[in-house]
């Protein structure tokens, strides 16, 4: 799984940082928008995912942690970020300093992603991104932001590859046409259509 990966590497980076006699947990924390205008895409079921993904971790012995010579189990944080980038800010800094996470997933979607990322880039606590591909979100040139997906600019190619295919099989095609919200991530896929 390509986000276990990132993940693992990036906690085997943070181990360093973490106390001499070692912590008895990896406390991982993020948003997802439980409620609000995005929770019908992300709500409820990338939340149970995301629980299954840390007892089935758990159940596989945890995480190695080379410097402490051991493996440690993962406790995952998750808050309702209710759609909105001001709530993620908010959750972010209490995941860091109530909860004490060593590494943060998520949000959801670009536009909350874009100012939920500065809160890790602040305090320096490494975030993995889970939906977010805006081209603003990584030019900012953080050090402590890693992305999993491919850039939005790209996403409208499959569709073009269609299209492609359609016509060399007689399709009448002869326009397209999108329509899009006006917001990162959006505006991406949007320019990727239009080159």
């Amino acid at each position: 799984m390509r986000i276990a990966a990132i993940v693992t590497s990036v906690v085997l980076l943070g181990a360093a940082a973490m106390a001499a006699p070692g912590p008895s947990v990896i406390k991982i924390g993020g948003t997802l928008a439980v409620t609000g205008p995005f929770a019908a895409e992300w709500g409820p079921v990338y939340q149970e995912f995301m629980r299954e993904w840390a007892r089935v971790t758990n159940e596989e012995g945890g995480w190695l942690v080379r410097e402490l010579g051991r493996r440690l189990p993962v406790e995952m944080v998750l808050y309702d970020d209710e759609s909105s980038p001001d709530k993620a800010v908010e959750l972010y800094e209490r995941l860091a300093a109530v909860d004490n996470v060593l590494l943060f997933f998520g949000p959801a979607t670009s536009p909350i992603t874009l100012r939920a990322s500065t809160v890790a880039e602040r305090l320096r606590i490494p975030m993995v991104t889970m939906e977010a591909n805006d081209r603003a979100i990584f030019a900012r040139g953080f050090r402590y932001l890693f992305g999993t997906l491919a850039p939005g600019l790209w996403w409208t190619r499959s569709y073009f590859e269609l299209v492609r295919q359609s016509v060399e099989a007689g399709a009448p095609l002869r326009s397209i046409a999108f329509v899009y919200e006006d917001s990162a991530h959006t505006r991406d896929v949007a320019a990727g259509a239009i080159a």
